[in-house]
Parts: C-alpha cells; structure tokens; sequence
C-alpha cells in the first residue's frame, strides 16, 4: 500500500503525527494501528518465520500504541523477547539489546529486540512525555509509519556512557529486574507479559529469568571504559 493511501485511511495528514502516538486521539491512535499492522503484516509475509513475528508483535502494539503506554522499552522489549522464544524462535536468532539510539537529531539510552539482526521495536513510538520524537514502530528494521527503512540508528558508537537507570538495567538479568520492578512497587514485566499476551507471566519469567540484555555499543563497554 503507497504511502499517500495509507494516510488517508488513517486520517493522518502530518508525517510527524503519523509516528508520534502522544499527539493522536483514541480514534486516531486506532487507526494508527490499523495501518501500521497492515504494514507489518506485508513485511512478514517475506520474512521466515514470518507469522510469529508478526503474532507476538501486534499484541504490544496493540497495547502499547493503544493504551499510550509511554516510556516503557525496558519492559515491552522484555516481554516481546520471552514471547518470540515461546513462539518457538531460536536463543541464537534472538538478542535482546541495550544501547544508545540516535533519532530525529537526538540521542537516548533504549531497549530493543534483533531477530538475526533486524530490530523490533514497539516503544520507540512511544516515548515518555518528555522524550522528543523518534519515529514510528519498527518491524524488522522498518519503520511502519512510513513503510520504509527505519531512520533511527541502533546501537551507534557513543563515547557517552548509559545513564544511571539505563545502567542499572543492564546489569541485571530478567530475574534481577522483575525482583527489582517489584521493590519499587511499579507494573511488572510479569504483569505486562499477562496483559499483553494472556498468559503467566510468572511462570514465563522463570524460564527466561538468567536471560541478559546484549550490549551494543562499539565504542564503550559496559563501564563506559573506551574499547
């Protein structure tokens, strides 16, 4: 589907708001869905394994772009990974990733899932309020706001070490973070992954509950020590 055709079924006109979730209405945010499964329906159709990419991805767009579920890529990359490996997808064609983002002339600490490479990516559609745009949902590494290659680069090389929360993140395994989501008393990735797909998400947790976010960041380990 061009372009042009899908905005107008959309009823989204500017480009920017195409992507940017936090400025639509509850109409306009259900037709952002429609659009953009649609397009992540075409992807898939050319990709293997197509089918369960695209049965775990639209349920957290769903919720995510539905329920303006801001600022959460921690979480919503986590409960993605753990779904695409129930969906039978391999330990070695999946990674879930933690690095810096560079979008729309702005650079932020972010999580995302790589299936063989491609990124997955549900919240960068959604950033907290005070975050600035960074385009729409990718799937398989294209943006489905705009049905084309996604501008946002992934894991560039950054001499800026993560921030405090970012950090943290990182150093925990999923067990760690769930624990530590819990001591905070904020929505759990448990809690997430049971709203979002159905199931329990304390029974999925404990099989992926060792599982570590993979650093992508040429430039810096982990520490922020030049490599």
């Amino acid at each position: 589907m061009g372009e042009a055709k899908r905005r107008k079924l959309a009823g989204l006109d500017a480009p920017r708001l195409m992507g940017d979730v936090r400025k639509l209405s509850e109409s306009k945010r259900q037709a952002y869905i429609k659009v953009v499964l649609e397009c992540a329906k075409e992807v898939a159709a050319k990709l293997p394994e197509g089918e369960k990419l695209y049965a775990a991805f639209e349920p957290i767009l769903r919720f995510v772009v539905g329920g303006k579920y801001l600022g959460g890529c921690h979480d919503t990359s986590a409960v993605l990974y753990m779904q695409l490996r129930q969906a039978g997808l391999q330990e070695a064609d999946v990674a879930l990733c933690i690095g810096e983002v560079k979008a729309q002339s702005s650079r932020f600490d972010h999580s995302w899932v790589e299936v063989r490479g491609q990124v997955f990516d549900v919240a960068i559609c959604a950033p907290n309020e005070v975050g600035g745009f960074a385009g729409g949902a990718v799937f398989a590494g294209v943006d489905l706001s705009t049905n084309a290659p996604t501008q946002a680069m992934f894991g560039v090389a950054s001499k800026d070490p993560l921030g405090d929360d970012a950090a943290n993140v990182y150093g925990m395994n999923l067990f760690q973070y769930l624990d530590f989501q819990q001591s905070r008393g904020c929505k759990s990735m448990a809690d997430l992954a049971h709203e979002v797909y159905g199931v329990d998400g304390q029974e999925l947790l404990a099989k992926y509950d060792d599982v570590n976010r993979e650093w992508r960041n040429p430039l810096l380990n982990p520490r922020g020590v030049a490599v």
